[in-house]
């Protein structure tokens, strides 16, 4: 059931947004994890804080429903993913779905969520759903371990696109290049890891 809090935190912010539930909760966790850890308060080192971000996630997923045991059970193992995505495919659907490590967000949830904000705006047509979470429950003594799972829809023999490419569509709205995978405009900082990079 949701408290009064959460229930004006959502209107406000499907008045706001014009947004539906996925939305809610991404921003609704994004909040959780600000206020909880002071935003990037200098009191905690980044291991502090990336460990309060993971209790409160588990939390926040298991009292919403947003917790997954099993990522399998959501579509078909799939290769691919790189080195900071676990993928399954749900055939019927025509759904990927994505169990991002951390590993290109600094392994905070906090980083991932941003730059899913950021992939909205810069590729509104390649947008990502938040699902849930998945990972482990060590229990009240250990620090879980959290994944975020994200879908997209799957379009099959899809081709990667060229650094080339990347460069000229980036420049096209308005980012310059300052390295091989960094992007930048007057707002915003985006990376880009291409799979035979690792």
């Amino acid at each position: 059931m949701e408290s009064h809090e959460d229930e004006i935190f959502k209107r406000s912010a499907q008045e706001k947004f014009g947004i539906g539930d996925e939305m809610y909760f991404r921003e609704k966790i994004a909040f959780e994890l600000r206020r909880s850890t002071n935003g990037n308060s200098p009191q905690l080192d980044r291991y502090q804080k990336e460990d309060t971000e993971k209790r409160i996630t588990l939390d926040f997923a298991r009292q919403h429903q947003l917790w997954i045991d099993d990522f399998y059970s959501l579509g078909l193992p799939l290769q691919g993913g790189g080195i900071e995505n676990t993928l399954a495919i749900n055939l019927e659907t025509g759904v990927l779905y994505k169990s991002n490590n951390l590993f290109n967000s600094n392994f905070l949830i906090s980083n991932l969520l941003e730059q899913i904000k950021i992939h909205h705006l810069i590729l509104p047509d390649a947008k990502y759903e938040l699902v849930g979470f998945t990972g482990i429950d060590y229990g009240i003594k250990r620090i879980p371990y959290i994944e975020v799972v994200l879908k997209q829809a799957y379009i099959p023999n899809l081709v990667q696109a060229t650094p080339k490419e990347i460069a000229i569509y980036m420049k096209s709205i308005g980012f310059h290049k300052i390295d091989e995978t960094t992007f930048v405009n007057e707002n915003f900082k985006f990376q880009i890891y291409f799979p035979e990079m690792f």
